[in-house]
C-alpha cells in the first residue's frame, strides 16, 4: 500500500530500484548500459562509483523517516501506521548461547519485514537529487542500500573528479541524515572499449573517505551481475554457467544415489538451475551468436544429469526425453523485458 501511494505521488527518485514493482536488479543494470552506450557513440567514456550504506535498516531514525514521509505527501494514516510499526519493539542479545535481558529499540527497521525496503527507499530518496544537483552530469542509481553514481565525460581524469565529488556529497548527506557508508566496500568501475582509456584505469586515483581508490582491474559484481569494462557481460555469463553446472552435477548425484524421478529433477533444472544460468542474459542476447552455443552445451549436460543416462545416448533423443527447453527459446522469451541491446 505504501509503495502504491508513493508511485502515484511520484515520491521516489526515478533511479531507485528494489522494493518497487517492475524494477528489478537486472532492470537497473539495463538502465546503466542504456546510459553508457550512447556516451560511447559520442566518443566519451563512462564510469560508476558503487557505495554501500552500512547497517542500512538499523540506521533509520523514526522521527526523520516520518518527516520524509510527510514531505513526500503520503497519507497521514500511513505515516501513523509507520510510527506505530517502529515503536514498542524489543531485542534480546544472545552471546555463546546465553540470552541477555530484553532492551527497547527506538530506531531502525526490522530485518526481514516486507515493508522495510520501501520505507528505507523513502529514507534515502533525497540523496539522489542532492548529489545530482551538486555534480552536474551525474545520474544516481540505487537498489535499496546499494547507491551508485554514473558519470560520463571526455576523459578518465574528468570522470575521477566527478566521482570523487559524488563521494564527498554522499558522505555529507549521510552525515546530515544519520546514516553512513561502508567505505571499505566502495568500488569504481570504468566503462570503455578504448584501449587508451583502459590502460589508465589503475593510474587514476579518487579520494573516498580519506582513502585512495582506483578503477577496478577486472569485472566487478554489481547487483548480482558481473560488469566488465566493455559491458559485454562475458564474465557474468561464464560465472553463471559455472554455478549452474555445479548445481546440476549435485542434482545428478541425487538422481543416481537417491532415486529422484526425472520429472522432479526436470522441475529443479527448470525452476532453479536454468534460471541461475541465464541470469541477466537478456541484456546482451541479440537472437544469435556464440553465447547460444555456450548455454546450449550446458543445457545438454543438464539433460544427461536429469535422466541419469550414459554419455553415449544420442543428443536428439536426450533433449526430447529430458523435455528441457532449447536455449534459444529461453533467451528469446526473456529478451522482451530487456531495456537495451548490445
Amino acid at each position: 500500500m505504501i509503495g502504491g501511494h508513493l508511485e502515484r505521488l511520484d515520491g521516489l527518485h526515478e533511479g531507485q530500484y528494489g522494493g518497487r514493482k517492475k524494477r528489478s536488479a537486472v532492470d537497473a543494470v539495463g538502465v546503466l548500459m542504456a546510459e553508457v552506450q550512447p556516451a560511447w557513440q559520442e566518443k566519451k567514456v563512462a564510469a560508476a562509483l558503487c557505495m554501500d550504506v552500512a547497517a542500512a535498516f538499523p540506521s533509520v531514525a523514526r522521527e526523520c523517516l516520518l518527516r520524509k514521509m510527510r514531505n513526500a505527501g503520503l497519507d497521514e494514516n500511513l505515516v501513523g501506521w509507520t510510527d506505530s510499526f517502529m515503536q514498542d519493539r524489543k531485542v534480546r542479545m544472545v552471546v555463546d548461547g546465553q540470552e541477555g535481558d530484553e532492551m527497547g529499540v527506538t530506531t531502525g527497521l526490522p530485518q526481514g519485514s516486507p515493508v522495510s525496503p520501501i520505507l528505507f527507499n523513502i529514507y534515502i530518496a533525497e540523496i539522489h537529487g542532492a548529489v545530482e544537483r551538486k555534480v552536474p552530469g551525474v545520474r544516481g542509481l540505487s537498489f535499496v542500500d546499494d547507491v551508485t553514481w554514473l558519470a560520463t565525460a571526455d576523459g578518465v581524469d574528468k570522470l575521477a573528479t566527478m566521482l570523487e565529488q559524488c563521494a564527498k556529497e554522499s558522505e555529507k548527506w549521510a552525515l546530515e541524515n544519520g546514516v553512513r557508508f561502508e567505505l571499505s566496500k566502495t568500488e569504481a568501475i570504468l566503462f570503455t572499449r578504448s584501449r587508451r582509456h583502459l590502460a589508465r584505469r589503475l593510474d587514476v586515483k579518487m579520494k573516498v573517505g580519506g582513502r585512495d581508490i582506483t578503477f577496478a582491474k577486472e569485472a566487478t559484481r554489481w547487483l548480482g551481475v558481473w560488469l566488465d569494462p566493455q559491458l559485454r557481460l562475458t564474465t557474468n555469463r561464464r560465472k553463471c554457467i559455472q554455478r549452474a553446472k555445479a548445481a546440476s552435477a549435485r542434482l545428478k548425484g541425487l538422481v543416481g544415489q537417491n532415486g529422484i524421478p526425472p520429472s522432479s529433477a526436470r522441475n529443479l533444472q527448470t525452476a532453479i538451475i536454468q534460471s541461475t544460468m541465464i541470469y541477466a542474459s537478456e541484456l546482451t542476447w541479440t537472437g544469435k551468436g556464440p553465447m547460444e552455443r555456450e548455454y546450449q552445451l550446458a543445457i545438454n549436460q543438464m539433460a544427461r544429469n536429469t535422466l541419469g543416462c550414459l554419455p553415449s545416448i544420442p543428443l536428439g533423443a536426450l533433449i526430447r526425453e529430458s523435455n528441457l527447453t532449447p536455449v534459444a527459446s529461453l533467451l528469446n522469451h526473456r529478451r522482451p523485458s530487456s531495456l537495451t541491446d548490445s
